[in-house]
């Protein structure tokens, strides 16, 4: 019997309007800092493997769909 390979995703990434405060609230709430940090992009390193990417909106070519903004 021939079994096909099971894709498991390892990565989340989020489009944000502002990475900094992104990174902010993310650092908070996960208790630590990203991994990874470049111009208009951030990455924490999670559990199991996975990875949680925060990318600017602005700087996606094409162009994200439009995203909701939350209030401050």
């Amino acid at each position: 019997m021939r079994t096909e390979p099971v894709f498991t995703p390892n990565s989340v990434i989020l489009y944000v309007s502002d990475v900094k405060a992104s990174t902010g609230f993310y650092r908070k709430i996960l208790g630590s800092g990203p991994v990874e940090t470049y111009p208009g992009f951030s990455v924490f390193s999670l559990s199991d493997g996975m990875t949680l990417g925060l990318q600017a909106a602005d700087q996606i070519e094409p162009a994200a769909e439009p995203y909701i903004v939350a209030a401050s």
